[in-house]
């Protein structure tokens, strides 16, 4: 199991939903998931009971502008996840990871300048001219080894 396709991806389906996997059987297939998973374990939170904080930006005409598109490209949003996670690439050589955002941002209009300041394969996304101003720094390169 040392290929990416046959990785994490292929445990995660393996110990998915309504599988009786114990934190030391994950733990023996992968060390840095089952870390993952016993911090839940410890700390009481899972997907079911984990609740987003309430009351932190006000409901705005930006922020439900923001929310609808992420709620209406949500499948674009999801198939870019699924598809950095296949490139599996290092820091800073995310040749086609990067690449593959700046795509996503300009097909929903944003402007996108490659390489600034030399760092190339990195990208500034620019849409519309008027504020408000929302920066995001992906973080999306693997670690060695997994």
């Amino acid at each position: 199991m040392n290929d990416f396709h046959s990785g994490r991806r292929r445990l995660l389906k393996m110990f998915g939903p309504g599988a009786a996997a114990t934190t030391a059987a994950v733990l023996q297939a992968d060390p840095v998931l089952a870390a993952t998973l016993g911090q839940d374990e410890r700390s009481g939170d899972s997907p079911t009971s984990h609740a987003a904080p309430a009351g932190l930006a006000k409901a705005t005409a930006v922020k439900r502008t923001a929310l609808g598109w992420i709620t209406a490209d949500e499948g674009a949003i999801t198939g870019l996840s699924g598809e950095v996670w296949q490139y599996a690439e290092l820091s800073p050589r995310e040749w086609k990871s990067s690449p593959a955002h700046a795509r996503l941002l300009q097909e929903h209009g944003s402007t996108v300048q490659r390489g600034p300041a030399g760092f190339r394969p990195r990208f500034v996304a620019t849409y519309d001219t008027e504020g408000p101003v929302i920066g995001f720094n992906t973080e999306y390169d693997a670690l060695p080894g997994l």
